[in-house]
Parts: structure tokens; C-alpha cells; sequence
């Protein structure tokens, strides 16, 4: 076999684990150990349990096909000079990187914070090596395996809409026990109890917020709206209405504007006077539809209640902790503290929203990374980061999971790793 052929053959499974890499994304299937830190009060907190997820496995023999192909091409020295040269590129993030990850040798529940920074580590190198070492991955290969999965989570999530019942169980992708209702996510339509679809991952929210986000890495790599982009939002945007997902619908209204505006940007320019009157009628029309019902979606609910009461515990964590934070994934046993009302001392839940809780467990630290890696982006690319920004705060869309779920975290490393 010619050197030619090895190459293409060895692109070729490199591709075929990626694509398995994205598929898993979503899935919710993991193996986790029990520790006395997972426990607040006696009240076991799933978010503090370390856990090795499916993706992690892929991750990991993706890193191990591309070490022995620069073990058998002899090029660490270009592996060492590429990682040296990221970490000399910026001293100052460099420095506030490992102060971060110092400081969780001292968080309340060191073990959780330590195996949360090592959760970020495969999925990380993974990308990493993809994309500094693997140049000739096809982008149509990746939007195929995006376009593949969120097609394949829409299929499960309308299946257990129409039936509430789950497709196979939890070996099927971590795929929850939809007959068992207690716990679950619900909804009242006409007067009956529905259980909301979840597809293979631990919630609906998540569901549809995931499916969001892929959408807008395919629409990243496909440069363009085509046919394929506008069918593929139309998949999710069913998704988050049956998941009832407000977060993901106004994810998928703010990023669709971001796009729309791009092109409005350019119509401007073409037809000013035209573009403008349409754009001010639009306005005048969708504004007050748009505020109705949002109005309509934040009654005193309890749901709403326990939201209002997290964030503001995570201002109050955040002031009380501002330089490093409570450490990362250790808000969950901080939080009691700051309750006004113990009743819901019970239901101990990060905040729901990704940038006060990045600044609650982070500090001024973790802020200041943060804008380090946003300003070393290059320029043409700081649009989607910019988003994300927007989408963190002030307004509470960008939920919880992109930190506390490892679908959420390999998603927000894609995002990071594309755009920098």
C-alpha cells in the first residue's frame, strides 16, 4: 500500500471518529463513582458524582489513533513547539489558567473541582489535536455528523412526545426511563399531564439547547444559508417547541437575528432608505407580540421563583468570594448559605444561568480569563464569542448545563476551539 493510500485511509477513520465524537455529544450515558464530597446535608448532588460519560471513551481513542500517528511520523518536536507556542502566546492567560486550576486544591470539595478541570481535558486535546494536526478533515464531514445528530435526537424526542414512552432504555444513549414520571419534566395540555421529551439527554432543556447550539456550529461551517440550514433550524425550532424550552427558543430567536442582521447590514448598504422603513415597520409590529409573551412566560411560578432565588444567591456567592470564586462545581454546596427561603434548600441546583455561575465559582479570575481568550480571538471570528456574551448576560438564556453537563462543556470547547 502506497504512503498515499495509508494517509487517506488513516483521514478516513480519523473522520469516522470525529463523526462518532459529535454523535455523542448528546448522549447522556456515563459511569459514575460514588464519593462522601457528592453529598450536601445527606441530599446526594448529581453534580458533584465524577463520571466518565461515552464521549469521553470516543475522545480518547480519537487522542490515542492521533499519538500514534505522531509517534510513527516522529513529530512530537512539532506537538511540544505547537503547545509551547499557544502558551507563550499570552503570558497573562497562561498564568491566570493555572492560578484557576491551583485554586481548586482549595475549593470545598476539591475532588469535584479537580475532576471537573480533568473532565474539560479529553474532549479538549481531542479537538485540539483534530485541528492542529488533521488539516485535511472535510467541513462537509462534520456537518454531515452534526446534521446527522440533531436529526437522530429530533426522531427520538418526537417519538416520546407522541407516545411518552422511552424509545429503549438507558443503554440506548443514556436515553432516560420516560415511564417512570416521578421526577420528570412535565407539561398540562388540555387539561392532561404530558411528560416532555428528552431525547438522550438528562433534561428537555438541555435537549433542545444542545440541538440550538449544533445547529449554529453547522451553520458556522457551512459559511452560508442554504436549503440544509434553513431545514435543519426548522428540526430544532420543533424541538424546542415540544420540549417547551423558552431558553432554547429565545437561543435560537437571538442567533437568528444575529444572522438576519448580517444580511440586513448588507441590504442597507445596497437599499438604505427601503431597508430602513421595512426594518422600523417590523419593529413596531413584532415588538410589542414579542414582549406580550414573553410577559406571559415569567408568571410567579415556583419554577420561576427557584430561578430568581439561585441567581440571586450566585450575586451574593460572587461578592462574598470575588477574587477566585467558591471553586469550580462546588456552587451546589455553597448555596444553602445564602437562602432566603429554606424550603427550597432541598432543591440544590446551580444557578441557572452560565455566566453567573461562571463567576460565582471563578471570581474575578476566571472573568478576567475569560476576556483574555475573548481579545486573543481573532478579529473576524469574535462574532459567535460575542453572541455567547450576549447570550450569558444579561440575558438569563444560556443555561446551567453548558458547565454541569459534559454535552454542554464539549460544546462550549467547540465553539472556543473553531473560534480561536
Amino acid at each position: 500500500m502506497t504512503a498515499r493510500a495509508k494517509t487517506n485511509r488513516y483521514s478516513l477513520f480519523l473522520e469516522f471518529l470525529l463523526g462518532f465524537f459529535i454523535f455523542f455529544i448528546p448522549s447522556n450515558l456515563f459511569y459514575a463513582f460514588r464519593i462522601p464530597e457528592a453529598y450536601v446535608h445527606g441530599l446526594l448532588v448529581d453534580y458533584l458524582l465524577p463520571k466518565i460519560y461515552a464521549v469521553d471513551g470516543i475522545g480518547l481513542i480519537l487522542i490515542g489513533t492521533i499519538v500514534w500517528k505522531l509517534y510513527k511520523e516522529q513529530l512530537w518536536k512539532m506537538t511540544a513547539e505547537s503547545f509551547k507556542n499557544w502558551l507563550i502566546s499570552s503570558k497573562l492567560r497562561t498564568i491566570l489558567l493555572l492560578v484557576l486550576i491551583a485554586r481548586q486544591f482549595f475549593s470545598p470539595v476539591p475532588v469535584a473541582s479537580l475532576w471537573f478541570v480533568s473532565s474539560l481535558l479529553t474532549p479538549l486535546i481531542a479537538l485540539w489535536f483534530t485541528v492542529t494536526f488533521n488539516k485535511q478533515i472535510r467541513p462537509s464531514m462534520v456537518k454531515a455528523s452534526i446534521a446527522l445528530t440533531i436529526l437522530f435526537q429530533a426522531g427520538v424526542a418526537t417519538y416520546q412526545w407522541l407516545t411518552e414512552q422511552s424509545v429503549a432504555g438507558y443503554l440506548f444513549f443514556g436515553e432516560p426511563n420516560l415511564s417512570r414520571s416521578i421526577g420528570l419534566a412535565k407539561t398540562t395540555l388540555g387539561g392532561v399531564e404530558r411528560v416532555l421529551p428528552y431525547g438522550t439527554t438528562a433534561h428537555p432543556n438541555v435537549l433542545a439547547g444542545v440541538l440550538v447550539l449544533l445547529w449554529w456550529m453547522f451553520v458556522r461551517f457551512s459559511k452560508r444559508v442554504d436549503a440544509w440550514t434553513i431545514g435543519l433550524g426548522a428540526v430544532v425550532l420543533g424541538v424546542g417547541l415540544i420540549t417547551q424550552s423558552v431558553s432554547a427558543l429565545l437561543m435560537l430567536t437571538l442567533i437568528v437575528g444575529y444572522l438576519a442582521s448580517k444580511k440586513i447590514q448588507k441590504a442597507i448598504q445596497t437599499h438604505p432608505t427601503k431597508v430602513s422603513a421595512l426594518l422600523i415597520v417590523g419593529i413596531l409590529v413584532i415588538a410589542p407580540i414579542v414582549i406580550g409573551w414573553g410577559a406571559r412566560q415569567l408568571p410567579e411560578t415556583e419554577s420561576f421563583t427557584r430561578r430568581a432565588t439561585l441567581n440571586r444567591a450566585a450575586v451574593s456567592l460572587t461578592i462574598q468570594n470575588p477574587l477566585f470564586g467558591t471553586g469550580l462545581n462546588a456552587f451546589t454546596t455553597q448555596v444553602e448559605k445564602t437562602m432566603e427561603r429554606k424550603e427550597i434548600v432541598r432543591f440544590i441546583q446551580p444557578v441557572h444561568n452560565v455566566g453567573w455561575l461562571w463567576m460565582a465559582e471563578a471570581g474575578v479570575v476566571g472573568v478576567l480569563l475569560a476576556i483574555v481568550m475573548y481579545r486573543g480571538a481573532p478579529k473576524k471570528t469574535r462574532g459567535t464569542l460575542t453572541i455567547f456574551l450576549v447570550l450569558a448576560f444579561p440575558v438569563l438564556v444560556l443555561d446551567h448545563y453548558l458547565m454541569t453537563l459534559m454535552a454542554g462543556r464539549v460544546i462550549m470547547l467547540m465553539f472556543i476551539q473553531n473560534e480561536t
